[in-house]
């Protein structure tokens, strides 16, 4: 394979396509009529238009194309140790459910911010005062509005819920069948 192009000899269909995004999307669309994947069904789920993005942008990434939107962490002991503390802090602290005052005005940032400050919700806050307003940050990472409530108890049960799901799946107690997934990958 040279730097322009790659080759499907793997999937029995010897083509070579341009390393471009046209040349990925006709891969997908030769695979989608090679293996019929629209028809294809795992427990009466047509499972191909779920996944189709999913692989038309890990094919993006693979061959160099696209880079990955958001590279995941290198986990060491600090990156556990913050983790664990604002997963804590969330579920404490943090937590709007254990708020005795009322508040008239709520504003929910959005989860993209600079040190912890959402730049188009900042002068809203501003001008409605904090002591007024319940700020629920969605992100319970990153950075926190100092004044911020975390909603991320809803996303720590979810992640807990999603460790136990793919657990079960490890063990084979439950998703997709083996089968299923050696066919995805």
């Amino acid at each position: 394979m040279d730097g322009s192009n790659f080759q499907t000899k793997e999937l029995g269909m010897e083509k070579t396509y341009p390393r471009s995004v046209s040349g990925v999307c006709e891969f997908i669309w030769d695979i989608e009529e090679e293996f019929d994947l629209f028809e294809q069904t795992e427990n009466g789920i047509y499972f191909w238009q779920l996944i189709r993005f999913k692989v038309y942008y890990a094919l993006m990434q693979n061959i160099g194309i696209f880079a990955p939107a958001h590279p995941k962490p290198s986990i060491n002991i600090k990156y556990v140790a913050k983790t664990l503390l604002n997963g804590f802090s969330s579920l404490t602290i943090k937590n709007p459910f254990f708020l005795n005052a009322e508040k008239e005005n709520v504003v929910i940032p959005h989860q993209r911010q600079v040190n912890g400050i959402d730049i188009y919700t900042e002068e809203v806050i501003k001008s409605l005062s904090v002591d007024n307003c319940l700020i629920l940050n969605r992100n319970w990472e990153s950075h926190s509005h100092p004044y911020a409530h975390n909603m991320g108890c809803a996303y720590i049960t979810s992640m807990i819920n999603g460790w136990f799901r793919n657990g079960l799946r490890k063990l084979g107690l439950g998703g997709y069948s083996k089968e299923f997934h050696s066919t995805v990958k």
